[in-house]
């Protein structure tokens, strides 16, 4: 049939609209205004080295303004030319620095945390428990002083006592 919209044909394909519940989150129309651009007489004075520093710092807070304010002053023309890279030398490697991090955690694979690991099963640790009762027979002679093994320097017996729960 001549003339009809469907696939490989050439004709154009009705669009439908999604219809969402009224209570879903799909069915929020976003509000959309223009917002007004900033220029270099609405943000304070600021410093070129500054913004630098800001973007060399790594924290949040510090790159985000620095960003903000590289963006208003470049799109203002009376102050594109003080950022030329013959005045700022270090601004472009800064500037692709941020956008290799971006990148990078974007794309990616995430690196598991050191700690998801399953713990390997280990046997007991020795807490240092006697497990069978020394011989005093069985020994090693370091030095040669009096023996101390069943007296005590004082003289006093010592008795080895079996333990009843043994």
């Amino acid at each position: 049939i001549k003339g009809t919209a469907g696939y490989g044909s050439g004709g154009s394909q009705v669009k439908r609209e999604l219809v969402f519940p009224m209570e879903s989150i799909e069915a929020t129309t976003p509000v959309l205004y223009k917002r007004r651009r900033l220029g270099k007489n609405d943000v304070t004075p600021v410093d070129a080295w500054r913004i630098m520093m800001a973007l060399k710092s790594g924290l949040l807070a510090e790159t985000t303004w620095g960003l903000d304010m590289l963006n208003i002053l470049l799109f203002d023309d009376s102050t594109i030319a003080y950022f030329g890279l013959v005045h700022l030398p270090g601004l472009m490697d800064i500037l692709l620095e941020h956008m290799r991090r971006s990148l990078s955690e974007m794309l990616d694979p995430p690196i598991p945390p050191p700690f998801s690991d399953p713990v390997p099963d280990l046997s007991p640790a020795d807490l240092g428990a006697v497990d069978k009762v020394p011989d005093p027979k069985d020994r090693l002679t370091i030095l040669k002083s009096q023996d101390y093994t069943l007296r005590t320097r004082k003289g006093h017996t010592v008795t080895i006592a079996q333990d009843s729960s043994d």
